[in-house]
C-alpha cells in the first residue's frame, strides 16, 4: 500500500525508497513470485524438448511431464493447507517447483523406461507387475532415502530452514506417490502405446548408446585404480575452495541492484553508514520507574561503554536530553510535572526511548557494519558484556534488533550442523544397507557423495564468493554465501546424489543375484542405467540452472550448486568412480557378517518352504 504511493513523488523531483526489514521481506516476496512465473515459462518448453529427446515418444514425454506437474500441484496444495499452522518462507515455492520437476521427472523416467522395455516382450499385466517390482521398488527406496535425509534438517530450530525442509520433504513424497500410484494407472491404460507417436526426426539410438556406455565400462574396469585416482584428484581440487567459505546472514544484498529497496539501502549506507538502518537495540527494564542519580550514572556509563566499542559508529539514547533538562537529577525530568515543562521536541525524543510507565529505557547502537556482517557477532557479545557489567540489581537486559536476530539464527545453524550431518549420514547408511544387504557399499556411497557435494560447494564459492563467471551467469550479488544455504545444499545434494546411487546399484544387484559375477554385474548395471542417469541428470541440471534467472542470490546459489552437483555426480561419480570402486572391492561389495547372512537365509528358506514354517510354528 505504501509502495504504491511512491511514484507520485517522482513528479516533484524526489526519489523515495522504502527501507527496513519489512520492506526487504516484501521485495523478496514480490521478486520471488514474479521470477517463478518467468522460470516456469522458460523451463517447461526446455523440459518438454529434453523429454522428447530422451523418450523419442510424445506419449511417454507427456506422461512424464503430467506426473511431474501433478507432484508439484499436490505438494503446493499440501503446503497451502498447512501454511496457516506452519510458517513458510517465500522460497518454498521455488523449492517445490525445482525439486518437484527434478525428482518427478527422474522417478517417472525410470519407471516409464522400464515399462517400455518390459512391454516389448511381456503382456501388459506382466510388464506392469515387473516394472513395479523393479523400478517401482527402486523409486520407493530412493524417495524414502531422500525424504529421510531431508527430515534431518528439522533439527535446525530456524523457521527459514524448517520451511524449506518441509517443502522439500512434501514434494519428494508427492513425487514418489504420484509415480507409484498415478503413473502405473497411466502405464496400464497406455500399454504398448506408451512408446507411440514417435518423433520422426529423432532416430532410435538405444543400442548405440548401450555400446558407447559399454566401452566406457570396459575402460573403467580395465584400469579402475587409475580411473579412481584421476577423478578423485579432480574432485578434491574443486573441493579446496570450499574451505574458504564465508557466510553472511540475510541482508539487502540478497536483492538485485535494480530493486528499489536495495537502492534505498545503498543510498542510506552511502550517506549515513552501513548500520544506519538496522541498529542494535538494548532494552533496560527495571522493576520500578527509573529514578535517582545512581541509576542514571549506571545507565550513562552503559551508553558511554557502548560508544567506546569497536565497530560502533554512534549511540542514540535519552541520556543527553535528560541530563540537559535537569543536570542535578536527570531522571526527575521523567516525572509528569517536569516532563510537561520540556520542549515538544525533547518530549518526542524521550518518548522514543522511554516507555510510558518509565520502567523501560531503550538504547540504539548504530554499528559501522551491516547487521549480517561477521564483525557484528563480536560486537553483540561485547554489547551484552557492557550492559551486564553496568546493570544495577533488578535490571533486566535484552539485546535485540535485526543483528541480534541474525546472530541467533547463525548460532542455531552452527550448533545444529554437526548433528544434522551426522544424523543424515547415519540415516542414509542404514537405509542403503537395508536396501542392498551390504555393510560396505553404503560406506563407499557416502565417501563418493561427499566428494561430489564438496566439489559443488567449492564451485559455489568460486562463482558466488570470488565472482568467477558471475557476469556471464548474471549473478545478483557477489560476496559471502547466505548462512542457511550451505546446510541446505549439503543435505539436499547428498539426498539427490543418493538417488542415482540407488538407481545404479539396484540394477547391479539385480544382475549379481542372477549371475554372481561382480564385474559383469557392474558393467551390466552401468550399461543399463547410464542412459537413464545421464538423461535424468540433463533434465535435473536444466531445471536447477533455470533458477539462476531468479534475481535472489540465495535461490541462485542453491539452483546453480544443485545443477553442478548433479552434473558431477551423474558423470564423474556415478559413471566412472562408482564402477571403478566396485571393481576394486570385488566380492566385498556384498559383504555381510556370517551371522546376519545365516539368519537371512534361514528366513528365506522358511518363507519358501511351508513344511519348515509349520515345524517352526509347532516348535514355538
Amino acid at each position: 500500500m505504501v509502495e504504491a504511493e511512491l511514484p507520485r513523488f517522482d513528479a516533484e523531483g524526489l526519489r523515495v525508497h522504502l527501507v527496513g526489514q519489512a520492506a526487504a521481506f516484501g521485495a523478496v516476496d514480490k521478486l520471488g513470485a514474479t521470477a517463478l512465473t518467468r522460470v516456469e515459462l522458460i523451463l517447461f518448453p526446455l523440459v518438454v524438448a529434453i523429454l522428447l529427446i530422451l523418450y523419442r515418444s510424445v506419449v511417454a514425454a507427456l506422461m512424464s511431464l503430467v506426473v511431474s506437474v501433478s507432484a508439484i500441484v499436490v505438494a503446493m496444495g499440501v503446503l497451502t493447507s498447512i501454511s496457516g499452522v506452519v510458517q513458510l518462507n517465500i522460497v518454498v515455492q521455488s523449492i517445490a517447483t525445482m525439486l518437484g520437476l527434478g525428482v518427478g521427472v527422474d522417478y517417472s523416467l525410470i519407471m516409464i523406461r522400464r515399462f517400455i522395455d518390459e512391454v516389448d516382450r511381456l503382456d501388459r499385466d506382466a510388464a506392469l507387475i515387473k516394472t513395479m517390482r523393479t523400478a517401482g521398488r527402486t523409486v520407493a527406496a530412493s524417495g524414502i532415502t531422500v525424504a529421510a535425509a531431508l527430515v534431518t534438517l528439522l533439527i535446525v530450530t530456524l523457521p527459514v530452514v524448517r520451511s524449506m525442509a518441509i517443502a522439500a520433504i512434501i514434494v519428494v513424497v508427492a513425487a514418489v506417490l504420484t509415480c507409484i500410484i498415478f503413473l502405473p494407472a497411466l502405464l496400464y491404460l497406455a500399454g504398448p502405446r506408451v512408446a507411440a507417436w514417435r518423433v520422426p526426426w529423432l532416430p532410435r539410438t538405444r543400442e548405440r548408446a548401450r555400446r558407447r556406455w559399454g566401452r566406457l565400462a570396459q575402460i573403467t574396469m580395465a584400469k579402475p585404480t587409475v580411473a579412481l585416482i584421476v577423478t578423485a584428484v579432480a574432485l578434491i581440487a574443486l573441493t579446496v575452495p570450499a574451505f574458504g567459505l564465508k557466510t553472511v546472514s540475510g541482508d539487502p544484498s540478497v536483492l538485485p541492484k535494480s530493486s528499489s529497496v536495495r537502492q534505498g539501502y545503498d543510498l542510506v549506507e552511502e550517506q549515513y553508514g552501513k548500520g544506519a538502518i538496522e541498529p542494535i537495540l538494548v532494552a533496560v527494564e527495571a522493576d520500578e520507574p527509573f529514578s535517582g542519580t545512581t541509576d542514571f550514572a549506571r545507565l550513562a556509563a552503559m551508553a558511554t561503554g557502548f560508544g567506546q566499542l569497536d565497530h560502533v559508529a554512534r549511540v542514540a539514547s535519552p541520556i543527553p536530553i535528560l541530563q540537559a533538562a535537569i543536570p542535578v537529577d536527570p531522571f526527575a525530568a521523567l516525572q509528569p510535572i517536569n516532563f510537561q515543562r520540556l520542549a515538544a521536541d525533547s518530549r518526542t525524543s524521550i518518548d522514543q526511548f522511554v516507555s510510558a510507565d518509565r520502567k523501560t529505557i531503550a538504547i540504539d547502537i548504530f554499528p559501522n557494519e551491516r547487521a549480517g556482517d561477521s564483525d557484528i557477532k563480536t560486537l553483540l557479545r561485547e554489547v551484552r558484556v557492557v550492559a551486564t557489567t553496568n546493570a544495577a540489581p533488578g535490571w533486566h537486559i535484552s539485546v535485540g534488533g535485526v543483528a541480534a536476530v541474525l546472530f541467533t539464527a547463525n548460532e542455531r545453524i552452527s550448533h545444529a550442523t554437526p548433528m544434522v550431518i551426522a544424523t543424515m549420514l547415519a540415516v542414509i547408511y542404514l537405509l542403503l544397507a537395508l536396501t542392498f544387504r551390504s555393510l560396505l557399499l553404503p560406506c563407499k556411497a557416502i565417501v563418493l557423495n561427499l566428494l561430489s557435494v564438496g566439489a559443488a560447494m567449492g564451485s559455489v564459492v568460486l562463482i558466488f564468493q570470488h565472482g568467477l563467471l558471475a557476469d556471464t551467469l548474471r549473478i545478483a550479488s557477489v560476496g559471502p554465501i547466505q548462512t542457511f544455504v550451505p546446510i541446505l545444499l549439503v543435505v539436499v545434494l547428498f539426498s539427490l546424489s543418493t538417488d542415482y546411487e540407488v538407481f545404479l546399484l539396484s540394477r547391479v544387484r539385480e544382475r549379481y543375484q542372477q549371475t554372481g559375477d561382480n564385474t559383469g554385474s557392474v558393467v551390466y548395471g552401468l550399461v543399463e542405467t547410464a542412459p537413464l542417469i545421464s538423461g535424468a541428470a540433463l533434465l535435473m541440471g536444466t531445471i536447477f540452472t533455470a533458477f539462476v534467472v531468479v534475481q535472489l542470490v540465495s535461490v541462485q546459489q542453491m539452483g546453480l550448486a544443485m545443477a553442478i552437483a548433479i552434473t558431477i555426480d551423474a558423470t564423474i561419480v556415478r559413471l566412472v568412480m562408482v564402477p571403478a570402486a566396485m571393481r576394486l572391492m570385488g566380492r566385498w561389495n556384498w559383504w555381510l557378517p556370517h551371522g546376519i547372512t545365516t539368519y537371512r537365509d534361514s528366513i528365506r528358506r522358511r518363507a519358501h518352504d511351508p513344511a519348515l514354517s509349520q515345524t517352526a510354528e509347532e516348535g514355538a
